[in-house]
Formats: structure tokens, sequence, C-alpha cells
């Protein structure tokens, strides 16, 4: 179970748009820590406001909770959500790109003294033998994933669709609705979908495999029936150089430390152009 707490201190998550107390949160993980086996807690730095000693703050009080998963995301300015407002008028009250680089550097200290494995840029567990998030682990791998509901995505080979998604709760409950009350129809169950081509379905299946820094040679040789190296020679040999990335045991890439610092801008190496341009078309929007 994956609970979003953010932030353990009020007048950040009041930024945020977050309609929760503090209270309210605590509660939810005391909850979740004695109902289930496994719990994954989510917290953001960079938010409006937030200072280096409140970031702190909220990373130790979460640790209090000795969850088996910690996520810990940078602020991302995304369409469509309060954050994108707040910072257009107000920039100073955010980190700068390189504090929050310094930041993660610091978290990345912490959770290896407190017992914690990296498994990601964001993502750090103490679970043991395998990925602490076996949906994620699976899709990435390739094993369809069906998703329900209003908002909900879904994987499946070259076809990756939804319904409509929203952040703002007013338009949210409208899509709720609409997704309520229409009519099943088999021939139209997504609003919203793209066809990836046999080059992005490589693609996807490389940047993924390095954000898990488990990207095997003799994997990908086995779905796509050809070499990686034929593929992303001049990028894969770029990011060795670099010292992004190793090929220890002669099969598998994995990220080196400065290869999980860096590992988003690394993924976008292997975005083809149809994709920068669906993502700028999405940005501009």
């Amino acid at each position: 179970m994956s609970m979003g707490i953010q932030s353990m201190v009020a007048r950040e998550l009041a930024h945020t748009g977050r309609p929760y107390s503090i209270e309210t949160a605590e509660a939810g993980i005391k909850a979740l820590t004695e109902c289930f086996s496994h719990v994954n807690l989510d917290l953001i730095y960079g938010l409006r406001g937030q200072t280096r000693d409140s970031w702190n703050f909220s990373l130790g009080r979460a640790l209090d909770y000795e969850p088996q998963t910690v996520s810990l995301y940078p602020v991302v300015v995304r369409p469509m959500t309060n954050i994108m407002t707040s910072k257009a008028h107000a920039p100073e009250l955010f980190f700068s790109d390189a504090e929050k680089y310094e930041v993660y550097d610091q978290n990345v200290a912490l959770m290896a003294a407190k017992g914690y494995r990296q498994e990601s840029f964001t993502r750090f567990t103490k679970i043991a033998g395998g990925r602490a998030y076996r949906q994620e682990n699976s899709d990435f791998e390739g094993t369809p994933l069906l998703g329900l509901g209003a908002g909900a995505r879904s994987y499946f080979g070259q076809y990756h669709y939804g319904s409509d998604y929203a952040v703002d709760s007013s338009v949210a409950s409208s899509i709720i609705n609409a997704f309520s009350a229409r009519s099943f129809d088999p021939e139209a169950i997504a609003s919203h979908g793209i066809k990836l081509t046999p080059d992005d379905l490589a693609r996807r299946y490389v940047l993924l495999g390095l954000t898990l820094s488990a990207l095997s040679r003799k994997n990908y040789a086995s779905v796509f029936g050809r070499e990686l190296t034929a593929d992303f020679s001049e990028e894969l040999k770029a990011l060795e150089c670099l010292q992004l990335v190793d090929l220890a045991d002669g099969d598998t890439y994995r990220l080196t430390h400065s290869g999980f610092t860096y590992s988003s801008i690394v993924a976008r190496m292997f975005y083809s152009g149809t994709i920068v341009a669906l993502e700028e078309q999405y940005q501009a929007a």
C-alpha cells in the first residue's frame, strides 16, 4: 500500500492544495503500518516555502514510522496543478534546480545510513530479494497492465490508453460523473491514448530498463530479436564514457551513483522525435 504524504508541515500541504491535516496523515500512516506488511510513503521536496530544515523534519517524521519503502520526489511543475500556478507568481519561494540536486545528495546519504537500498532516483527500500514495486517492475518488463476507473491508464503492448484525467477537483468531479454515467461500449473503452511504433517500444524498453538499473542485453535480444548494441550503441557508449552506467557482469547495464542522480536526463536520450513533440504539445496546452 502506498500513501502520498508529501509533507509533514501544515503550511506546505496548504500551498499544494492538499485538503487534509497532519493529524489525518499520521492517522493514515498508523493504520497502514498496522494492516499491511509493505507500506510506501511518498514525500516531495522543493514545495513552496519549504526550507532545508522543514524538509528534514518531514523526512524524519516519516522515517519514524519505519516504512519498508520511501519515495522522495523533487517537486515537478506540471500543467493543471496548484504548484504550476504558485511558482509562476512566486518562483523565489521554491528550491532552485541546483538546490534540489543538493537535497537529493543529502537524501541518498541519509537513506543509506538508515539501511535503505536505492532502487531508482526517487525510491529507497528495505525490501530484500526483488523489487519494492512488483507491479511497476512487471510493467517495465512488458507485462500488460490494466487500469480500471476514471483517469486510470492501461499499458497493453503497443497500445497505451486511458480515460480523461485532471488535477483540479471541480474538473475531476465532472470527469468521474461522466465516466459513471456513460453506457458501456466495448468498442470505445478509451478516450485518450497512443499506438507506439516498434521503434518507440524498443526505446521505452531501454529507458525503463535503465530506470530500474537493470537493462539486460540478453533480455533485449530475446524480446526484439536483435542485439541491444545494434540499436543503441552510440547512446550506451556515451553513457559509459560519462560513467553513468557500467556493465560489470557483461550483460546488464546498471546505473552508477551519478547515473541515478541524472537518470531523468538519461531517459530523455531515448525519446523519439514523435514522443518529444507530443510532450511539448501537452506542456503548451
